[in-house]
């Protein structure tokens, strides 16, 4: 285990590294809340912008649902598969990129495309999310991680309509997606520079910290 973080830190006091990789998972949850939930706040502009009707922007709010399913076993094996951060950056890249489509649209043809992006790429943040989490954190405190992670999911949920209107009533419902699309981006960049697949991996891990990770693990 000596590549597990013995550098400066006192190996008898666990580092508590984990705590700051929950933080990194828990603004994933915000973030795809906030994501597949701004176009229904910005729903009636979007319907003015391009004079749909109600069927047609039903069309555009469903084919998430649907594309989020088909995608949900897939791209919950290839986090198996090539590990979470790998994947996690690929799945948010993605996301970002199609919210960012959303405030780029020019019609109803490429409103259906950037929803369908959005939930390719937002199916298996969860599942994979889920999987690098359960490396990360012993038994014991699974069903804690599970409550803060989930606690920001619904407290995007319950801001994202006020924060959505305050913006769209300064600079227009396109900003919305675009300022979503960039804190996005911001959450790959710092993953990918934080995050590692196991504690083992990480040299903020000390040995008392990863004691702690697995010694209570089956």
């Amino acid at each position: 285990m000596s590549g597990a973080g013995e550098s400066s830190t006192d190996p008898l006091k666990p580092t508590r590294y984990r705590w700051w990789v929950l933080v990194l998972f828990s603004l994933l949850y915000l973030i795809s809340y906030i994501d597949r939930g701004i176009t229904s706040v910005v729903a009636p502009e979007i319907r003015a912008t391009f004079d749909l009707s109600l069927a047609e922007m039903g069309r555009v709010l469903a084919v998430f649902t649907l594309a989020y399913a088909v995608a949900q076993v897939p791209v919950g094996w290839m986090g198996d598969r090539f590990g979470p951060k790998r994947v996690l950056v690929v799945l948010m890249l993605v996301v970002s990129a199609s919210v960012s489509m959303t405030g780029a649209a020019i019609g109803f043809l490429t409103l259906l495309a950037s929803r369908i992006l959005l939930g390719l790429g937002e199916a298996g943040a969860f599942p994979v999310a889920s999987r690098g989490m359960q490396m990360w954190f012993p038994r014991s405190e699974r069903g804690r991680i599970q409550g803060i992670t989930h606690f920001f999911s619904r407290f995007a949920v319950a801001g994202t309509p006020l924060v959505a209107s305050i913006i769209v009533l300064n600079w227009g419902w396109r900003s919305v997606f675009f300022v979503a699309g960039a804190i996005g981006l911001a959450w790959c960049v710092l993953f990918a520079a934080v995050y590692r697949n196991t504690p083992e991996e990480h040299p903020r891990v000390n040995r008392a910290e990863l004691a702690a990770i697995r010694g209570r693990n089956p």
